[in-house]
């Protein structure tokens, strides 16, 4: 029920708990408490990242939900397995992606279904991308679950 708002790589933190290692978010400044299946209207925010931002959180007239953080997500999924060497190198393969919806051949080639994951996470419409329960079904976590809980 919690929308974070400005998911990106700076507010991803790994814990380590004994032998347990942890994933978790911090930096809820811009977070809102989603109540029910009601859109939010999109308002004139400052604070959030541009980059790994949604297309309806820079839509000042639209509405959005929870699954403008799906959309960073994918935005992260992309940047992790892209191994980019330079800051320019990530920009022009999100801009690629982002007006495009298309993921260079060299990383496609390499990682096929996490980039069909990415693109999915990545639809310009909101009610097409997954939800985080869609996302987490998906083979590639059933996989990791199992290298991870051995």
């Amino acid at each position: 029920g919690i929308i974070h708002s400005d998911i990106k790589p700076g507010n991803i933190f790994l814990k380590k708990s004994g032998e347990i290692e942890q994933i978790k978010i911090g930096d809820f400044g811009m977070a809102m408490i989603k109540k029910g299946a009601n859109k939010l209207k999109s308002k004139n925010i400052k604070g959030f990242t541009p980059l790994y931002s949604a297309p309806e959180q820079k839509n000042k007239k639209g509405t959005y939900n929870e699954k403008i953080d799906i959309y960073a997500c994918g935005l992260i999924l992309y940047e992790l397995i892209g191994c980019f060497g330079t800051n320019a190198e990530k920009y022009r393969a999100f801009d690629y992606l982002k007006n495009s919806g298309k993921i260079f051949d060299e990383i496609e080639n390499k990682y096929k279904e996490e980039c069909e994951l990415i693109k999915i996470m990545t639809k310009k419409d909101y009610d097409e991308r997954p939800s985080a329960e869609e996302i987490l079904g998906n083979n590639i976590f059933k996989e990791l679950g199992k290298i991870v809980n051995k």
